[in-house]
């Protein structure tokens, strides 16, 4: 009979080290999904800058300069009847918005313009915690996970 509750102990603990991961291995690959997500958003708009920049006056107004997803975009709906430069930044910041929350939990992005360098950063949620700080790299209990691109034109 000990021999008995001794064996089921060590497949108990067994199971549960298996289990544990398991978990591990499913939040990993969770992680590295999410992280691929966020390389083909922001690659997104880096296409969408390079494809527009020269229809879009250097004007901070016109152009890619200062982004935030956070704020809310609207749809300009110009794609019928042809758009604007301004309505093409609108369209892209609405599009890409709807992008990163359809893909990335708590997901946010920026495009920042400075001395010739766009900075692209989508963020997210990584541990679905309900954090909303957007200091990168700071701490993961209040900020964001963030994956970060710069390019020159």
């Amino acid at each position: 009979m000990i021999e008995l509750m001794v064996g089921l102990f060590v497949l108990a603990v067994g199971l549960m080290g298996a289990l544990a991961l398991q978990f591990s291995s499913v939040r990993s690959t969770q992680s590295a999904v999410y992280t691929s997500d966020a390389q083909i958003i922001a690659q997104d708009m880096i296409d969408r800058i390079m494809a527009y920049n020269d229809v879009l006056t250097t004007d901070d107004d016109d152009d890619y300069h200062n982004i935030d997803t956070g704020n809310a975009a609207t749809d300009p709906a110009c794609k019928d009847t042809g758009c604007t430069a301004d309505q093409i930044k609108a369209m892209d910041t609405y599009e890409w918005q709807q992008i990163i929350q359809s893909r990335l939990p708590g997901g946010r992005g920026t495009v920042s313009y400075l001395n010739n360098v766009y900075t692209i950063v989508v963020m997210w949620d990584r541990d679905r915690t309900g954090v909303d700080g957007t200091n990168c790299g700071g701490n993961p209990a209040v900020d964001l996970t963030c994956y970060r691109v710069e390019f020159r034109l």
